[in-house]
Protein backbone atom coordinates (compact mmCIF):
# COMPACT_ATOMS: atom_id res chain seq x y z
CA UNK A 1 0.00 0.00 0.00
CA UNK A 2 2.82 2.24 0.69
CA UNK A 3 4.89 1.72 -2.41
CA UNK A 4 1.65 2.01 -4.45
CA UNK A 5 -0.28 5.30 -3.02
CA UNK A 6 2.59 6.45 -0.50
CA UNK A 7 2.49 7.37 3.33
CA UNK A 8 -0.31 10.37 3.15
CA UNK A 9 -2.65 7.67 2.42
CA UNK A 10 -1.81 4.71 4.76
CA UNK A 11 -4.50 4.58 7.52
CA UNK A 12 -4.84 2.31 10.40
CA UNK A 13 -9.10 1.35 8.51
CA UNK A 14 -6.98 0.94 5.77
CA UNK A 15 -4.48 -1.45 7.00
CA UNK A 16 -6.79 -3.68 8.51
CA UNK A 17 -9.04 -4.17 5.43
CA UNK A 18 -5.56 -4.88 3.19
CA UNK A 19 -4.76 -7.40 6.26
CA UNK A 20 -8.57 -8.89 6.36
CA UNK A 21 -8.80 -7.86 9.54
CA UNK A 22 -11.12 -5.33 11.61
CA UNK A 23 -9.89 -2.38 13.28
CA UNK A 24 -9.85 -2.98 16.39
CA UNK A 25 -8.01 -6.06 15.62
CA UNK A 26 -5.37 -3.88 14.32
CA UNK A 27 -6.11 -1.41 17.37
CA UNK A 28 -5.44 -4.34 19.68
CA UNK A 29 -1.74 -4.76 18.37
CA UNK A 30 -1.33 -1.01 17.12
CA UNK A 31 -2.25 2.30 18.51
CA UNK A 32 -1.57 3.91 15.19
CA UNK A 33 -0.36 3.29 11.74
CA UNK A 34 3.24 4.73 13.18
CA UNK A 35 3.15 1.73 15.19
CA UNK A 36 2.82 -0.32 12.03
CA UNK A 37 5.76 0.96 10.26
CA UNK A 38 7.65 0.83 13.50
CA UNK A 39 7.00 -2.70 13.39
CA UNK A 40 7.28 -3.25 9.47
CA UNK A 41 11.26 -1.23 10.04
CA UNK A 42 12.21 -3.85 13.16
CA UNK A 43 11.52 -6.76 10.99
CA UNK A 44 13.64 -5.33 8.50
CA UNK A 45 16.22 -4.25 10.68
CA UNK A 46 16.27 -7.72 12.82
CA UNK A 47 16.71 -9.52 9.08
CA UNK A 48 19.43 -7.46 8.18
CA UNK A 49 21.37 -8.13 11.70
CA UNK A 50 20.39 -11.71 11.29
CA UNK A 51 21.98 -11.79 7.97
CA UNK A 52 25.00 -10.02 9.12
CA UNK A 53 25.12 -12.80 12.36
CA UNK A 54 25.34 -15.41 9.96
CA UNK A 55 28.44 -13.68 7.78
CA UNK A 56 30.59 -13.48 11.15
CA UNK A 57 33.79 -14.59 11.05
CA UNK A 58 34.21 -17.02 13.36
CA UNK A 59 30.38 -18.60 12.33
CA UNK A 60 31.77 -18.86 8.18
CA UNK A 61 35.42 -19.43 8.82
CA UNK A 62 36.81 -16.93 6.10
CA UNK A 63 39.69 -15.34 7.47
CA UNK A 64 40.19 -12.50 5.64
CA UNK A 65 38.83 -8.88 5.50
CA UNK A 66 37.72 -9.13 1.73
CA UNK A 67 36.12 -12.23 1.74
CA UNK A 68 34.34 -11.56 5.21
CA UNK A 69 33.01 -7.82 2.89
CA UNK A 70 32.36 -9.78 -0.18
CA UNK A 71 30.25 -12.44 2.09
CA UNK A 72 28.72 -10.22 3.89
CA UNK A 73 27.95 -7.23 0.65
CA UNK A 74 26.20 -10.12 -0.98
CA UNK A 75 24.01 -11.30 1.93
CA UNK A 76 22.71 -7.81 2.86
CA UNK A 77 21.95 -6.94 -0.23
CA UNK A 78 19.68 -9.93 -0.77
CA UNK A 79 18.04 -9.24 2.47
CA UNK A 80 17.94 -5.49 0.68
CA UNK A 81 16.11 -6.90 -2.58
CA UNK A 82 13.94 -9.58 -0.23
CA UNK A 83 12.17 -6.62 1.27
CA UNK A 84 8.74 -6.30 0.25
CA UNK A 85 8.53 -2.50 -0.93
CA UNK A 86 11.85 -1.20 -0.18
CA UNK A 87 11.64 2.60 -1.30
CA UNK A 88 8.31 3.09 0.33
CA UNK A 89 9.96 1.38 3.66
CA UNK A 90 13.60 3.84 3.30
CA UNK A 91 11.43 6.80 2.92
CA UNK A 92 9.19 6.29 5.70
CA UNK A 93 12.48 6.06 7.98
CA UNK A 94 12.71 9.61 6.95
CA UNK A 95 9.28 10.89 6.95
CA UNK A 96 8.11 9.07 10.23
CA UNK A 97 9.65 10.85 13.06
CA UNK A 98 8.55 7.61 15.39
CA UNK A 99 11.43 5.68 13.26
CA UNK A 100 13.64 7.73 13.77
CA UNK A 101 15.17 6.09 17.59
CA UNK A 102 14.63 2.90 15.91
CA UNK A 103 16.99 4.05 13.44
CA UNK A 104 19.67 5.15 15.74
CA UNK A 105 19.32 1.60 17.89
CA UNK A 106 19.57 -0.02 14.44
CA UNK A 107 22.62 1.96 13.09
CA UNK A 108 24.51 1.37 16.38
CA UNK A 109 23.80 -2.67 16.65
CA UNK A 110 24.87 -2.73 12.67
CA UNK A 111 28.32 -0.72 13.89
CA UNK A 112 28.85 -3.05 16.91
CA UNK A 113 28.31 -6.61 14.21
CA UNK A 114 30.32 -4.98 11.75
CA UNK A 115 33.23 -3.48 14.29
CA UNK A 116 33.06 -6.92 15.71
CA UNK A 117 33.13 -8.63 12.24
CA UNK A 118 35.93 -7.32 10.59
CA UNK A 119 38.23 -7.03 14.10
CA UNK A 120 38.32 -10.42 13.87
CA UNK A 121 40.02 -10.30 10.41
CA UNK A 122 42.32 -7.57 11.09
CA UNK A 123 43.32 -8.08 15.35
CA UNK A 124 46.13 -5.70 14.70
CA UNK A 125 43.72 -2.87 13.66
CA UNK A 126 42.90 -0.72 16.50
CA UNK A 127 39.50 -1.20 17.92
CA UNK A 128 38.36 2.76 17.76
CA UNK A 129 39.55 2.58 13.79
CA UNK A 130 37.73 -1.12 12.84
CA UNK A 131 34.46 0.87 14.79
CA UNK A 132 35.22 3.69 12.65
CA UNK A 133 35.40 1.90 9.22
CA UNK A 134 32.33 -0.41 10.34
CA UNK A 135 30.38 2.89 10.79
CA UNK A 136 31.49 4.39 7.19
CA UNK A 137 30.96 0.58 5.69
CA UNK A 138 27.45 0.52 7.12
CA UNK A 139 26.26 4.10 6.11
CA UNK A 140 28.25 3.27 2.74
CA UNK A 141 26.44 -0.21 2.00
CA UNK A 142 22.98 1.54 3.27
CA UNK A 143 23.34 4.73 0.31
CA UNK A 144 24.76 2.49 -2.40
CA UNK A 145 22.03 -0.38 -1.90
CA UNK A 146 19.52 2.38 -2.23
CA UNK A 147 20.72 3.94 -5.13
CA UNK A 148 21.34 0.98 -6.92
CA UNK A 149 17.85 -1.20 -5.81
CA UNK A 150 15.43 1.92 -5.51
CA UNK A 151 16.49 5.25 -6.85
CA UNK A 152 18.46 4.06 -9.98
CA UNK A 153 17.68 0.12 -10.35
CA UNK A 154 18.83 0.67 -14.14
CA UNK A 155 22.28 1.44 -13.22
CA UNK A 156 22.47 -1.20 -10.27
CA UNK A 157 25.23 -3.16 -11.78
CA UNK A 158 27.67 -0.37 -12.28
CA UNK A 159 26.68 1.18 -8.71
CA UNK A 160 27.34 -1.95 -7.59
CA UNK A 161 30.95 -1.77 -9.05
CA UNK A 162 31.50 1.51 -7.77
CA UNK A 163 30.42 0.39 -4.09
CA UNK A 164 32.78 -2.20 -4.14
CA UNK A 165 35.78 0.36 -5.46
CA UNK A 166 34.65 2.42 -2.42
CA UNK A 167 34.89 -0.39 -0.03
CA UNK A 168 38.39 -1.83 -1.17
CA UNK A 169 39.33 1.76 -0.66
CA UNK A 170 38.41 2.00 2.52
CA UNK A 171 39.74 -1.27 3.29
CA UNK A 172 43.35 -0.65 1.80
CA UNK A 173 43.04 2.75 4.36
CA UNK A 174 41.82 0.37 7.25
CA UNK A 175 45.38 -2.30 6.44
CA UNK A 176 47.20 0.83 6.66
CA UNK A 177 46.89 1.00 10.07
CA UNK A 178 48.10 -1.94 11.05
Amino acid sequence: MIADEGLDKLTTKRIAAQAGLSVGSVYEYFPNKEAVLCALVGQWFDQLLAALDACHPGRTGVKDLIGYLEQMLDVIRQVYVDQPALGALISALDAIPALQELVIQHDERITIALTQGCSVTVPTVPLADVRDFARSLAVMTHEFLTEALVRNPSRDRQTTVYMKVCLFAMVSHLLLLR
